[in-house]
Parts: C-alpha cells; sequence; structure tokens
C-alpha cells in the first residue's frame, strides 16, 4: 500500500470520465492505495479513483468515528434520488474551498464490493451526500461544479441585508 498525491483542481484528469471495471482482482492495489492515502488526510472521509490520476470507476468512503468501516465500490451507480438537502461540503481536491451543493436527501446505490459480489443498498444523510460526491468525480464532476454562487458582501454588510 502506497500513499498516493491527491490531484487538485485544475488538474485535467479530474474532469476526465472513469472507466468501469471488468475484472475486480485488477483494482485491489487501487484500493489499498485509495484506502491508504484516504485515511493519511487529516478529515477525508471519501476518495475517487480520479483523484489519485486513475480512470477506474472505483470510490472508497468511511464516516466512521474512528476510521475503521471502509465501504469500497466498484463501478457504483445512483439508481434513485429522493429529496432535496444543501450542506456544506469540502474536498480534498479542492484545498480550502468549502461550498453548498444540492444533493438527494436519500439516495439508492448499487455496485460491486472489493470482492466483485453485488452490493445494492439505500443511504441518506452524511452517507447519502459523500456517496453522490464521490460518484460525482467518477463523471468528471467536482465540487466546484455545484457550488452555489456567492454574493460578495460590501465592508460593513452583512448577510441578512442582501436580498
Amino acid at each position: 500500500m502506497t500513499v498516493q498525491t491527491i490531484l487538485t483542481a485544475p488538474n485535467p484528469l479530474l474532469k476526465r470520465s472513469a472507466k468501469q471495471v471488468v475484472d475486480v482482482h485488477l483494482v485491489q492495489d487501487l484500493i489499498a492505495d485509495m484506502l491508504e492515502t484516504l485515511y493519511d488526510t487529516p478529515h477525508g472521509v471519501g476518495l475517487a479513483a480520479m483523484q489519485i490520476g486513475r480512470l477506474e470507476s472505483v470510490i472508497v468512503i468511511d464516516i466512521s468515528p474512528n476510521r475503521d468501516a471502509p465501504l469500497v465500490l466498484i463501478n457504483p451507480e445512483l439508481i434513485l434520488g429522493e429529496g432535496q438537502v444543501t450542506s456544506e461540503e469540502g474536498c480534498l481536491s479542492l484545498p480550502n474551498f468549502n461550498a453548498y451543493a444540492k444533493r438527494y436527501a436519500e439516495v439508492e446505490v448499487m455496485g460491486l464490493d472489493v470482492r466483485g459480489q453485488p452490493l445494492h443498498f439505500e443511504a441518506a444523510g452524511f452517507l447519502a451526500i459523500v456517496l453522490q460526491h464521490e460518484m460525482d468525480h467518477l463523471r468528471g464532476v467536482i465540487l466546484s461544479d455545484h457550488a452555489e454562487p456567492l454574493v460578495p458582501l460590501h465592508i460593513g454588510q452583512s448577510a441578512s441585508k442582501l436580498s
């Protein structure tokens, strides 16, 4: 396992689309590197292969408090999204940038696990947001593409006074 360099915007590889994995055995080292890289970050909760310059359709997520319960998804697909939530997000590929993004509140996802076994599950809350964020990376979409426009404030003006 090797900690990889996380690509940052505007690296053009972040705008590419991932390719489907046909043999899960060929991405085992990639998955190990992705997890090692994720755990090397102080606050990261998810990573897509695109973020380390790889085009395989693989994401890893760990939102557990002790960062010891990884979720690996190969060829993930969003089957259904319901409701809407706007939340503040950050991204390892956009250091020092947080933005509000609209996401589905609940999602249904399918893909393959690390052994190539089918996974099909529903997620809500923070996990749903992270899943959508990481799957966006596989389509070449980054957080700044979702960011709601900010209105510049003038000195002495508060946001509550804007219309």
